[in-house]
């Protein structure tokens, strides 16, 4: 029904104000009536003549992330591809109290208890202080149709059960609840703000924040530094007890150690006194037969081949042999100079500074079963080309630590 309300009104406006207006429908395929609530967005559409994109998404119900949440991460990932000034969602103010309650349960922190805002980016909420029940007026005056999802009627969703069992029974002896807790979604945006500012002024200009600034912050401000610069580089921030522990991580770990997390698709370590944030690299599928001449698809990047004189590895000496990258197992060795010691990849990774989450996902390049190349590290002297040779270098534009 909101979602109906909104495309009405902009509809109504677009005539009047001269803009273009298309619709987006999310094809989750979830309820069996999915095909029919397609076909009733393109009948709406056609009245009002709108154009309709009707976008498919593949929702997997054991990925881990619940079906509400996965189905979200669905629908914003089909808003990203849309070519459009602005997108329009039609959460309201009873959607806004939902979220409050959700998020303080989830013991969320002020940012999520701000809730949802009503502009980010492109993105634009013009309903989110109107109650339901002022769209559904709105509905009913001018005649629209809509459907009805038939899982907003499960209470095992933890959104319907909030919606149907918890915020009915508030409003007898706290009259107004939905109105109050979406007010006070708007005091915590103010209160998240003002932690954003406190944070701003705490990394004093630097781009990067190091490890020696968190050290000289008290504990709470230290904290919110953290978490703000988290939130900054785009990573989506951990439970208060991971994060806790992460800062006291960062703090108290020895100089030679490499404190690290993943937290979603991201890695965040200690690195050089400073706090990185690094994409989670996938491990990659398995070997890869290389002719010794194109260019390699590897983990997210690529090793690129370059053939030049008296540089790199001997042409000669590698292409006589078949030749495969491969990930690392463990328990490689290299000699990467001539009459020096055979050492342990592992030591010549931790020498370069190769953050652990990252050094199996680097290619290896061998011949039949012998080591020949390492990303990041180097060839095996035994196979440098001589100044009068051709050569080929290997450069892998993936991770840059």
């Amino acid at each position: 029904m909101d979602s109906s309300v909104l495309l009405d009104v902009a509809a109504r406006h677009a005539c009047v104000q001269g803009y273009d207006v298309s619709a987006i429908h999310v094809h989750h395929g979830l309820s069996p009536n999915a095909d029919q609530w397609a076909r009733h967005c393109e009948v709406v559409c056609q009245k009002l003549d709108i154009p309709l994109r009707i976008v498919y998404v593949s929702i997997d119900p054991d990925a881990g992330k619940g079906i509400e949440s996965a189905a979200r991460m669905a629908r914003y990932q089909a808003f990203d591809t849309i070519d459009a000034d602005w997108i329009l969602l039609a959460h309201h103010r009873d959607d806004q109290a939902e979220t409050v309650v959700l998020n303080l349960l989830r013991n969320a922190g002020c940012r999520g208890m701000a809730a949802m805002a009503k502009s980010r980016e492109r993105y634009l909420r013009p309903f989110l202080d109107i109650p339901r029940t002022q769209l559904g007026r709105y509905a009913d005056e001018y005649g629209l149709s809509w459907v009805c999802d038939e899982s907003n009627r499960d209470l095992r969703l933890s959104r319907n059960f909030v919606r149907t069992e918890i915020l009915p029974r508030l409003e007898t002896p706290f009259p107004k609840t939905v109105e109050r807790l979406a007010r006070a979604a708007k005091v915590f945006a103010e209160q998240a703000d003002l932690l954003d500012m406190l944070a701003r002024i705490d990394m004093e200009g630097d781009e990067n924040l190091s490890v020696a600034r968190l050290h000289i912050l008290e504990p709470v401000r230290a904290r919110n530094l953290l978490a703000a610069y988290l939130r900054w580089q785009g990573v989506r921030l951990p439970s208060s007890a991971r994060l806790d522990e992460l800062l006291r991580q960062f703090l108290m770990a020895a100089g030679d150690r490499h404190p690290v997390s993943k937290i979603g698709q991201h890695l965040v370590l200690r690195r050089n006194g400073h706090v990185s944030v690094m994409p989670n690299l996938p491990r990659p599928a398995g070997p890869v037969a290389w002719d010794g001449k194109t260019r390699v698809a590897w983990c997210g990047g690529s090793v690129g081949v370059e053939w030049q004189n008296g540089e790199g590895l001997s042409a000669a000496r590698i292409l006589s042999q078949p030749l495969q990258f491969r990930s690392r197992h463990g328990g490689e060795r290299l000699r990467l100079r001539p009459g020096g010691p055979r050492r342990p990849v592992k030591d010549l990774m931790r020498e370069a500074r190769i953050p652990v989450q990252w050094r199996f996902c680097l290619p290896f390049l061998y011949g039949g079963t012998e080591l020949i190349w390492v990303a990041g590290i180097g060839a095996d002297e035994k196979y440098l080309c001589e100044p009068t040779e051709q050569g080929i270098s290997l450069e892998f534009d993936g991770p840059n630590w």
